[in-house]
């Protein structure tokens, strides 16, 4: 099992000048790093970073996880947030193929957030559920509690005043711990998390 510091950490790095991501969606909206932690392999997703991210963001209506695309029927899902969704869709490929035999983890902040709990989503309902998933200020993925989730344990935060965990505010959100912090925009910075999870 992974520390919550090396989550963070490994969240972090995905912002670090110079990071390579090792798959990315159309567009690079979605960007996801893979680190080995103890011989165990961390799935990162980077959060909003460019233009397609912020038009994936509010791309928010709700669709069904099952599309011709993905090999797999996901009946076991519910809607998704049509952006996190597609851009989820689109990395499958190459997460199943990085995850294949590996105890992993994901993470993710922001739009990762949302992308990791899809990402979860999508390989627990093919049966290769993450160990883990940690999650820093995510935005809300899932219309509704997906069941295929609910014996992975889940590890949330949530900085100050940052409005992203409540958006869209119709959408489940998982348990979050909240920590006091600057209330306003800067609340949403991973640097924040840094600073207080140990």
């Amino acid at each position: 099992m992974i520390t919550d510091r090396q989550a963070v950490e490994a969240q972090a790095a995905t912002y670090a000048a110079g990071a390579r991501p090792a798959f990315a969606s159309r567009g690079n909206a979605l960007s996801v790093f893979l680190t080995e932690i103890a011989g165990e392999l961390v799935v990162a997703n980077e959060g909003t970073h460019n233009t397609f991210g912020w038009v994936i963001d509010f791309t928010a209506w709700p669709a069904g996880a099952n599309d011709p695309i993905v090999h797999a029927t996901h009946t076991s899902l519910p809607a998704m947030h049509r952006g996190f969704r597609d851009v989820v869709r689109d990395v499958l490929p190459q997460l199943r193929e990085a995850v294949k035999g590996r105890r992993w983890h994901v993470v993710g902040h922001s739009l990762g957030g949302g992308c990791a709990l899809g990402m979860a989503g999508y390989m627990a309902d093919e049966g290769s559920p993450p160990a883990s998933i940690f999650l820093f200020a995510p935005a809300r993925v899932f219309a509704g509690a997906p069941d295929v989730l609910a014996g992975i344990p889940i590890k949330g935060w949530r900085c100050g005043g940052d409005v992203v965990p409540d958006q869209p505010p119709l959408y489940w959100r998982p348990i979050l711990t909240h920590f006091s912090g600057p209330a306003d925009e800067s609340s949403h910075h991973i640097q924040n998390f840094l600073g207080f999870i140990r």
